[in-house]
């Protein structure tokens, strides 16, 4: 699924785009500081495209809605952020009314329109209601918030005219450790000068942060959900209820009450929210299965203030391979190809060095056999090579494959078809083993990753696809190619039927257990050669496996924090120096 999200620097927005990263969607989150919002995310997060744009103005940013199968829409000036004056109250209206109607517009003008709109609101709409319970059903309150969510909402409703299911998200106090309202709670009783708020009788409706992300996503994928949906967790808490479950966690005293007069006082406007009572019962997530993960007021508390238990220090990485290198597997995509197409001469020489010291040496790209021939000759190797991801293991010596897993014709035949309605802006190409065949050659996407072998034959993919495929690809701008890969995602990589790789400009599609690691694996099975006996150098997402698997991993110095993670050194340069200072240090141990 791809999603457009708004408020992607806040709490819940950050959260928001790490769970769906997590579970395989593409996001594209709006900012108003792109430079900022990176550094809070770091560089080169796959499936994750930054947009900067005001909410609250029409811009640019409205273009990229389009093509989405989801908006979240969470963007609004903070309510405990400032006392509530007069401006500040202004700034509150307009930051979510002006917000919400900028991103319904977006909707409205876009050429492939989303089938969800979830957009923010609070418990707030429902104004003081005591200790009588309100649902989805109940009417609005009569106070400043009541007024500010029934105005918000009311530019939400605008998408159920554009045939998008709406969902208007009542959220309660979110529960979390990392700040907001339990954060502020916690600190005067953790310094043994807190207590309940006013009389303590108010009743809190919460919800822990885990269970806000939850109902978020469960709003998206539940087709049931439309209209309100409160997001607060099935048992309110009177706020003396929750003062005394702060204390407990914390082992202190809450016995100093906060006045309410004092509140008015410090805070303004702002105290009567915390002062005022909401019993919201949550109906429609119960309706519709939703299960929460902390629906207990005490064990959500514990689980968000407890300090983290001390964690024993984790073994160090050994700093060399425990045994003798008879295996190097380079990865030649990324960082060893010169711009001129050729491998340096010091990884030439290093690669030459592993030979003479009884190694093998075996190249692994997403390239075809043709289009690494050259690297081949310049190395003199007469192995296998590992091409397409994984998808084939060639042998340059007998001009063969080795192994070969292809995808279902049938699967390649849907899918082009899919291509083919997206219109003449989209170039279909597809390999079969060292021969490829393409409907057209654009020479726009020669330098963005895309093939650049002339095809084998030009014309109707199609009538080419006889055997199974060792890759599928796409290659056209993201524009025009990103509702094709919402519907792979969806009718085929969520059912494990293919697997993906992808470039600014460039899907390849391959079968769902093509994975470098398991090309290794078969070669190393075939020669003899233990695990231990492996060194892996990467730097891709898609070397994940390759460096996991290898009993010594390698992960060049501008790899993805992913695969440093999983690598057990870094080379010391983000370059072919680098890389050839390993193959000397670990293989024929010159250094």
């Amino acid at each position: 699924m791809r999603l457009f999200l708004t408020g992607a620097t806040g709490q819940i927005g950050r959260r928001l785009i790490t769970a769906c990263l997590d579970r395989g969607d593409e996001v594209v989150a709006l900012t108003r500081r792109l430079s900022k919002t990176r550094d809070l995310f770091g560089p080169d997060l796959p499936r994750l495209t930054f947009v900067e744009g005001d909410v609250a103005r029409e811009g640019a940013w409205q273009r990229s809605v389009s093509g989405c199968d989801a908006v979240v829409h969470l963007a609004g000036a903070g309510i405990a952020d400032h006392r509530w004056t007069a401006r500040y109250r202004r700034t509150l209206v307009n930051s979510r009314v002006d917000g919400t109607a900028r991103v319904v517009d977006a909707m409205r003008k876009a050429r492939h329109r989303p089938g969800v709109f979830v957009s923010g609101s609070a418990v707030g709409y429902y104004g003081e209601t005591g200790d009588e319970w309100v649902d989805e059903s109940a009417g609005p309150g009569d106070d400043f918030l009541a007024d500010l969510c029934r105005r918000w909402e009311a530019q939400a409703a605008f998408a159920e005219g554009l045939d998008i299911r709406t969902v208007r998200l009542r959220t309660g106090v979110v529960f979390d450790g990392a700040g907001g309202a339990l954060s502020k709670m916690a600190t005067p009783i953790r310094w043994f000068v807190g207590g309940r708020l006013g009389s303590g009788r108010q009743f809190m409706s919460w919800i822990h942060w885990r269970d806000q992300i939850g109902l978020i996503l469960h709003a998206v994928d539940d087709e049931r959900i439309r209209g309100p949906l409160n997001a607060t967790a099935p048992e309110p808490a009177r706020n003396i209820d929750v003062t005394r479950a702060i204390g407990r966690v914390l082992h202190r005293p809450t016995f100093l009450p906060a006045p309410a007069l004092a509140l008015r006082v410090a805070l303004g406007g702002f105290a009567s929210a915390l002062l005022m009572s909401q019993r919201v019962r949550c109906r429609v997530a119960t309706e519709t299965d939703y299960r929460f993960r902390h629906p207990d007021l005490d064990a959500a508390v514990a689980d968000l203030l407890t300090p983290p238990a001390p964690v024993a220090p984790a073994p160090p990485r050994p700093m060399r391979p425990t045994e003798t290198v008879r295996l190097l597997v380079l990865d030649i995509d990324g960082t060893l190809v010169h711009s001129d197409g050729r491998l340096s001469p010091e990884v030439v020489a290093a690669c030459r060095g592993a030979k003479r010291a009884n190694c093998e040496v075996v190249l692994a790209t997403a390239r075809s056999p043709r289009s690494a021939a050259a690297y081949i000759e310049e190395l003199a190797l007469g192995g296998p090579t590992i091409h397409f991801n994984g998808a084939l293991i060639w042998d340059h010596a007998r001009r063969g494959a080795r192994h070969h897993v292809g995808l279902d014709p049938a699967i390649v035949r849907e899918i082009i078809t899919a291509a083919r309605a997206l219109g003449d802006d989209i170039t279909i190409g597809v390999d079969i083993i060292d021969r490829w065949y393409a409907d057209r050659v654009d020479l726009r996407f020669q330098d963005d990753g895309a093939p650049t072998i002339e095809p084998d034959e030009v014309g109707p993919v199609e009538s080419f696809v006889t055997a199974p495929v060792s890759r599928l690809s796409i290659i056209g701008l993201p524009a025009h190619t990103n509702a094709l890969l919402a519907m792979i995602r969806a009718t085929y990589w969520r059912q494990r039927r293919v697997a993906l790789f992808l470039e600014p400009t460039l899907i390849q599609i391959a079968h769902p257990l093509v994975d470098k690691g398991i090309a290794v694996q078969r070669i190393a099975a075939e020669m003899g050669i233990t695990r231990g006996q492996v060194l892996a150098v990467g730097d891709g997402v898609n070397d994940k496996g390759l460096i996991e698997w290898a009993g010594f991993g390698v992960a060049v110095g501008n790899a993805c924090d992913e695969l440093k993670a999983l690598a057990d050194v870094v080379a010391p340069t983000n370059d072919e120096h680098g890389v050839a200072h390993v193959i000397r240090q670990y293989v024929t141990r010159k250094w």
